[in-house]
Order: structure tokens, then C-alpha cells, then sequence
């Protein structure tokens, strides 16, 4: 077996991972049905926020000073909005990220995929603009590129997203989980911190945050956190690391 060199050794020791000094940025998402409050809780903490606004949610943040709204228009926005905060351009210190609503944006680029085919091939190329599965694998590949570098820039990131009913016809069980295509989602998932669907608590005044599975709602932590946590107390969490 060949021996390493001195550069490759000294490239191997500057991966390795200090806990005491690096501390993570939360990778999290949230998901529910509609007008559960996803963008109020998502809008909650005192941190210096942007949201990534594909939903007109604004409208229920409108008074928070330190929450910045930007219009989606493009998935290449998400890799600008990456790279402005990675290179620490000067306005763009945000603390959290917030993604509104991620599973909306999949489905305007979806279109674009579709209408994009068209214009090259002609009309006759296909039925009515409907998806097929090249378009779908090309939305999904095209949309996890561009959150990817959300995810991977040095800021902590916030997905909302519709959520889903599965039915399994053998057992009559429903599933729920956030509405994106099936590959989307698992990789998606894979590398959160946090997974949790929202949803009205029963006086009706605030909002039940589930980030513990259960036989039929898909959820998952791999902080200290339990069922009904508040996403300021999440990032408190971090700050105490």
C-alpha cells in the first residue's frame, strides 16, 4: 500500500470535525395543510430572517421588522441568495432562511420544464402540457441542485411545504407527509435536522409543531427537542452549543 504524502495527510486532518468550535446552522422543514399558520410560525424568532416568498405569506408578516420578504421568480434565485450570504456581502448577515413555500416552487418549475419542452419540439410534441416522467426527474433534479446550496450555505434554513394524505388500499391507513415527489422528498430529508408537520392546536390560538414519528405522520429530529417546540426555541438550542 502506497503512503500517503505530507499534502495528503494535512488535506485528510482539515476535514475532520471539531464539535467545540463549528456549530451546525439547522437544516429544517415544516410542513401542513393549508392556512395552518406555516409562515407565522415560521416567522416567529428574533432572528434576522429572509423568506423566499412563492405564496404571498407576507401578508401575515407584514409587521415583523426583522423578517425580509423576497418575491420568488426563478429556482436560480435560491443559489444567488446562497452565494450573497456565503460570500458575506454586506446585507446579507441573515441568521435564517426561509423557504415559501418549496413545494409551490417545485411545481412552477415543473411547468417550466413542460412549457420549455414544447417551445423546442413544437406542439405536436406532447398532450395538452401534461407531465411526463422525463419531467418530472428533470424538475426534481433541477430543484434539489438549487436547495442544496441553501442548504449548504452558512445559515440556518426553514422549508415550508403542503403536506400529503397517502392512502394504502390493502390496510385503509393514511400517511401524511410533505407534498413533494417522491425522490425530492427522500433526498431532501436526508440530511435534515428537523422534520415537522403543523397543525391548529384544539383551543384554535396556536400551532401544535409534531417532530416526533408516528404510525402514520412523517416527522423526525436528531436534536433534543420534543413535540410542540417553538422555532425560537430551536434556535436557542443552537446558540447553546
Amino acid at each position: 500500500m502506497a503512503k500517503l504524502t505530507p499534502k495528503q495527510i494535512e488535506a485528510l486532518e482539515s476535514t475532520v470535525i471539531d464539535p467545540n468550535v463549528e456549530i451546525p446552522h439547522y437544516r429544517m422543514l415544516c410542513f401542513g395543510d393549508v392556512g395552518t399558520g406555516k409562515t407565522t410560525w415560521a416567522t416567529r424568532a428574533n432572528s434576522k430572517t429572509l423568506v423566499i416568498d412563492c405564496s404571498e405569506g407576507w401578508v401575515v408578516a407584514a409587521d415583523r421588522p426583522n423578517v425580509t420578504f423576497m418575491r420568488f421568480m426563478e429556482i436560480d434565485q435560491l443559489g444567488a441568495v446562497a452565494a450573497a450570504i456565503s460570500d458575506g456581502l454586506p446585507g446579507w448577515n441573515y441568521d435564517l432562511v426561509v423557504l415559501d413555500e418549496a413545494s409551490a416552487m417545485y411545481q412552477l418549475v415543473l411547468d417550466d420544464v413542460v412549457a420549455s419542452y414544447v417551445a423546442k419540439n413544437g406542439a405536436d410534441s406532447r398532450d395538452n402540457f401534461v407531465p411526463e416522467q422525463r419531467d418530472y426527474l428533470a424538475a426534481q433534479g433541477i430543484v434539489m441542485r438549487q436547495v442544496n446550496k441553501i442548504l449548504k450555505a452558512p445559515v440556518n434554513t426553514l422549508i415550508l411545504a403542503h403536506e400529503r394524505r397517502t392512502k394504502n388500499e390493502k390496510t385503509g391507513e393514511v400517511f401524511i407527509e410533505a407534498d413533494f415527489a417522491p425522490r425530492l422528498l427522500k433526498e431532501m430529508t436526508r440530511t435534515l435536522h428537523v422534520l415537522g408537520r403543523i397543525t391548529p392546536s384544539k383551543d384554535g390560538k396556536t400551532r401544535d409543531f409534531q417532530v416526533h414519528p408516528t404510525k402514520g405522520i412523517q416527522a423526525k429530529t436528531r436534536l433534543p427537542i420534543e413535540n410542540d417546540v417553538s422555532l425560537p426555541e430551536i434556535l436557542a438550542l443552537k446558540n447553546k452549543e
